[in-house]
């Protein structure tokens, strides 16, 4: 390959030598046969005249020190030269196929090269993502998993004969799991310890929603004192479902009474969200006056020296906002009072966590996430939990919309049992929370056949001893 290459140089350089002989000469093959006239001589001579004055020129140049410029054929003359009459070394046969064939392999390098940066970047890709996946792992990792089987349940209130007559009444709720892949609700359970050997009360109860049509992260609020059906149990405010049962039988509750799906619940008490908050360095609140005055003379606040609050927007530390969530006797900025302004409270801290969240940088992130979550007690799997949170990080924008349960004017207070509790209009209720929750998604869209439906997963658990 390199002796072919070589002839081929050689006889590129014989060109280029004969067409610079024939230049100096001034030769043109096409005058060869003409007979001069004494015009034609008399150019000559000038030509030559001229020629000698740029010789003297050049000459003066060069004992003055400047560099000797070669004179370049004009491309009219190099266009006379007629290639036929020089006697040139012929290339070899196969030269010029050869040229090609070395150029192809030179593009093949570059091209190779090109693949194997790409290889390169796919794997430092790959290293990066495999990197994110274990850091994530290890993360969920602290989470305490809760297993259905093993929530120790309070004994029924029922008679033997009321708890017949409520299991051939319940039956297991059926979701359209078309409709169902496309939102993933998980129940955030608030809980407040109770000292009865068995579980606390659900001081409160929020629905988070990631609606994966409308890309869109929903948080409703479910009032404590709504009076509902609980499974094994008599017909009690929400809040006794979860000191019965957990949170197994809290999800099944609002399951049976407002027919939407609970994918997974997480829970937390009150001391973990005191540490939560403080982790992420305080949320910023705005109190009004009676708000302020009323959490820095009470105990809302469980420690004194932390009762030095004042109207207008503040970053509250953990303690301070737990007692602000709690305050029920007062009015809220939105002018909610009773349980309505705790749980519109609630929202507002919430919605400030996920604020001052989401606006950390990543490494304060991971940092953060990694401390909380040994706080939280879940009953998802990691690979749940983790393909939630890919989901709503794929959403791009993290705006968090709102909204409560029973909805305005579908509601009444009354005493029952000498507790008092909200009688909901259920029918409405349901419709509303549907709306909000499955926006975008029309039931009447899709077509439900054999196959599409998803068993209740919590009902089975509701039975046993």
């Amino acid at each position: 390959m390199d002796e072919k290459k070589r002839k081929e140089d050689d006889w590129i350089d014989e060109i280029s030598y004969s067409i610079g002989e024939q230049v100096e000469k001034g030769d043109n093959p096409e005058d060869s046969g003409k007979e001069k006239t004494h015009d034609d001589i008399d150019i000559k001579e000038e030509k030559k005249g001229e020629d000698l004055k740029e010789e003297k020129k050049e000459e003066s140049n060069t004992e003055k020190g400047q560099q000797e410029v070669p004179v370049i054929a004009k491309e009219e003359e190099v266009r006379s030269i007629n290639l036929d009459d020089m006697k040139l070394q012929e290339p070899e046969p196969g030269a010029l196929e050869s040229y090609l064939e070395n150029a192809q392999e030179d593009t093949k390098k570059k091209k190779w090269s090109w693949k194997k940066k790409l290889l390169v970047g796919l794997c430092v890709l790959g290293l990066l993502i495999g990197g994110a996946c274990l850091t994530a792992y290890f993360m969920l990792d602290k989470i305490q998993t809760e297993r259905p089987e093993d929530i120790k349940k309070a004994e029924t209130d029922l008679t033997p004969d009321e708890l017949a007559q409520q299991k051939a009444n319940l039956k297991p709720q059926e979701f359209n799991n078309v409709i169902e892949q496309k939102v993933v609700n998980i129940l955030l359970i608030g809980e407040e310890a109770i000292n009865d050997g068995v579980l606390g009360r659900s001081d409160s109860s929020m629905i988070a929603t990631l609606n994966t049509v409308e890309k869109s992260i929903k948080l409703t609020s479910v009032m404590r004192d709504m009076y509902v059906t609980i499974p094994g149990y008599k017909n009690n405010k929400l809040n006794a479902a979860f000191h019965n049962g957990g949170g197994v039988l809290l999800a099944e509750t609002i399951e049976q009474n407002f027919g939407i799906q609970i994918d997974g619940y997480v829970r937390v008490n009150f001391d973990a969200f005191e540490k939560i908050v403080d982790e992420l360095g305080g949320v910023d609140i705005e109190l009004t006056s009676d708000e302020a005055y009323y959490l820095n003379t009470t105990n809302y606040i469980s420690k004194k020296k932390n009762r030095c609050v004042k109207e207008g927007l503040q970053t509250l530390n953990g303690n301070q906002a737990l007692g602000y969530c709690r305050v029920r006797y007062k009015t809220a900025s939105n002018g909610e009072a009773n349980d309505f302004g705790r749980t519109y409270r609630q929202r507002t801290v919430l919605k400030a966590i996920f604020d001052k969240y989401k606006h950390q940088n990543v490494v304060n992130m991971v940092s953060i996430a990694t401390d909380l979550l040994s706080y939280v007690k879940t009953s998802m799997t990691k690979s749940e939990m983790i393909s939630y949170l890919t989901t709503a990080a794929s959403f791009g924008s993290l705006d968090l919309e709102t909204f409560r349960i029973p909805m305005d004017n579908t509601y009444d207070g009354q005493k029952i049992d000498g507790k008092s509790v909200l009688v909901i209009d259920f029918d409405a209720n349901r419709k509303g929370l549907r709306d909000f929750i499955y926006a975008g998604i029309k039931d009447s869209d899709i077509k439900v056949v054999s196959g599409d439906m998803e068993d209740d997963r919590y009902f089975s658990y509701l039975w046993t001893d």
